[in-house]
C-alpha cells in the first residue's frame, strides 16, 4: 500500500473523498459516528469498516485513525484487505 499521493477529505455533510486510497479507501463514500461515539467512525454504512480515532490534538489539526478490517463476508472487499491500518492525518 503506497501512501505517497494519499489524500482524505471529510465533509460536515458526512461524506468523504480519497485520492490514491485504493484498496483501503473508496474514492468517495459516507461516514457516521458509530453508535454516537465520537471516537469511532463507520464508513459506507459497513459494520466491518469502523475506525477508532486517537491522538486528536486540541486544535483539531492532526488525528490518528486506526482501522481494523475484520469479519468480512464472502466476496466482501474486507476479505481482500483484512488487517489493521493506522493513518496519521494532518490538516492542510
Amino acid at each position: 500500500y503506497n501512501t505517497d499521493n494519499f489524500t482524505l477529505t471529510f465533509t460536515c455533510y458526512r461524506n468523504y473523498n480519497s485520492g490514491a486510497g485504493d484498496p483501503i479507501w473508496r474514492s468517495s463514500g459516507t461516514w457516521a459516528f458509530h453508535q454516537d461515539n465520537i471516537n469511532r467512525i463507520i464508513f459506507d454504512n459497513d459494520q466491518n469498516v469502523i475506525a477508532n480515532i486517537s491522538n486528536l490534538n486540541t486544535q483539531g489539526t492532526q488525528m490518528t485513525l486506526t482501522i481494523d478490517f475484520e469479519l468480512g463476508g464472502s466476496n466482501s472487499r474486507v476479505d481482500a484487505i483484512n488487517g489493521t491500518y493506522v493513518f496519521t492525518l494532518v490538516s492542510d
